[in-house]
């Protein structure tokens, strides 16, 4: 359900994608090319320029799970749905994504159905 409720924003994605030519998922390393660390991050991916998704899966020969985040403010949040088997997102601070109903599938979907806002403050 999680897919459906981030449509709006996977939907701005492939509208700038195809009007301006930017990635819609990219390495996290896109976030800040100048941080050396983030080009070895392999657990998780940017969902546009705002969202990062990172696996729950904790790194080969470890029982710990850490992500590796660009500088700055990264926020974490759920739908209220946490599972160990469900990635984990951070917002960057600053920024406001739509979010869509919880469905199960497409088809549900109606024009009318409310669009929400997720907003990450940052430090000011």
């Amino acid at each position: 359900m999680r897919r459906y409720r981030l449509k709006p924003h996977i939907y701005s994605l492939f509208y700038m994608a195809h009007t301006k030519g930017t990635p819609v998922a990219a390495p996290t390393f896109f976030a800040d090319p100048r941080d050396s660390h983030l080009m070895a991050v392999e657990n998780s991916f940017l969902l546009g320029p705002l969202l990062i998704c990172a696996s729950t899966v904790p790194e080969q020969c470890s029982h710990e799970l850490s992500h590796v985040l660009p500088n700055g403010i990264w926020l974490r949040f759920d739908f209220g749905d946490a599972h160990p088997d469900l990635p984990t997102f951070y917002l960057q601070g600053g920024s406001i994504i739509p979010t869509g109903p919880p469905l199960h599938h497409v088809g549900e979907a109606k024009p009318t159905d409310e669009i929400s806002l997720i907003i990450a403050l940052d430090k000011d």
